[in-house]
């Protein structure tokens, strides 16, 4: 089939005849205007989306600096009340380095008055303390640590200058003196004859920090405040 016959198998029978008079100048026409109508419409909304978008970037400018001057006025009025308070912050340093010196220098005190209490109950029948010299270290000056392994790390060395009938009650005072809590060892240094009879021994005995009163060591919960205020 050709294609005019094509064209003709597709012509509607009993159509009303239309014939365009107007020349292809107006048709031309039109479409331009349809076509700059158009461009018209999309100017208009490409102003109103940009009207749009300035308005929103304009209200979250001035938000933006009402917030930051509220943030200005909050920091000021920090900082006024912080001059406020300068001298009850200088007290409180004071405070704080007086107690961290006072801790420091009390990290090596002995209370001796209670320990020869407790070495006192200790001592056999008959075996009485002549005298005794103590030899502690400080917080500036340690005595000499251990130099072989388990030996105990002493706070304190005591030389005791005691008179005994016998050699023997020496001997058990010195093992009974191993219940005392701050014992780090004791030993018989030198015997000699007394006068009256019986024998003058000396000695000595180390002390460990456990004879360390602690008085100015801050408590747990006080620890664990400072540990959190250095973290942060």
């Amino acid at each position: 089939m050709s294609a005019r016959g094509t064209k003709e198998a597709r012509l509607v029978l009993g159509a009303s005849p239309r014939v365009d008079l107007l020349p292809p100048e107006v048709a031309d026409r039109k479409k331009g205007a349809a076509v700059r109508r158009a461009l018209v419409f999309g100017v208009i909304g490409a102003l109103v989306l940009s009207a749009g978008a300035y308005a929103i970037a304009s209200w979250q400018a001035v938000e933006a600096r009402v917030k930051y001057e509220d943030a200005r006025l909050t920091t000021s009025t920090l900082l006024a009340q912080q001059s406020e308070y300068a001298e009850v912050r200088a007290l409180t340093q004071q405070m704080v380095t007086v107690a961290d010196a006072r801790q420091a220098g009390a990290i090596t005190e002995i209370d001796w008055n209670e320990f020869y209490l407790r070495v006192v109950p200790t001592l056999p029948a008959g075996v009485t303390i002549e005298g005794l010299v103590i030899k502690s270290g400080s917080p500036l000056a340690a005595l000499t640590p251990p130099t072989a392994p388990g030996q105990t790390v002493r706070a304190a060395n005591v030389t005791f200058t005691v008179s005994s009938p016998s050699l023997e009650l020496t001997q058990a005072w010195i093992v009974a003196m191993k219940s005392l809590p701050e014992y780090g060892g004791a030993v018989a240094k030198s015997v000699s004859r007394g006068d009256a009879g019986g024998y003058t021994v000396e000695v000595h005995l180390a002390v460990t920090d456990a004879a360390y009163t602690n008085r100015f060591a801050p408590s747990v919960d006080e620890a664990v405040a400072t540990d959190v205020e250095g973290e942060n």
